[in-house]
């Protein structure tokens, strides 16, 4: 749990802050599931399903494909908390 987080001593206090930005705003106002489904399946697509596995029964994942596809899994990671938490607000009346 605290991998997500830069954790240094300010003044004598210590202060974590999570590596993973939030999401944008306009993002994860988005309360629509299908709407979420199909923007995941659009960056499979581009990210999880191009090149280098496209190439071969056995291709050599590289380091630039490791890098992005860690970069949007933790961006998806964060906005799908975001989403959910507005949608159980929405639902449920919370703030």
């Amino acid at each position: 749990m605290f991998d997500g987080f830069d954790t240094r001593t300010v003044d004598g206090v210590v202060v974590s802050t999570p590596k993973i930005p939030a999401p944008p705003a306009d993002k994860a106002a988005i309360l629509d599931p299908a709407a979420w489904a199909q923007e995941s399946f659009e960056l499979a697509k581009a990210y999880a399903y191009a090149d280098p596995v496209l190439k071969g029964e056995k291709p050599e994942l590289t380091r630039e494909y490791e890098t992005n596809a860690r970069r949007i899994s933790e961006q998806q990671v964060s906005l799908a908390a975001t989403r959910l938490a507005n949608l159980l607000n929405a639902v449920l009346g919370g703030p």
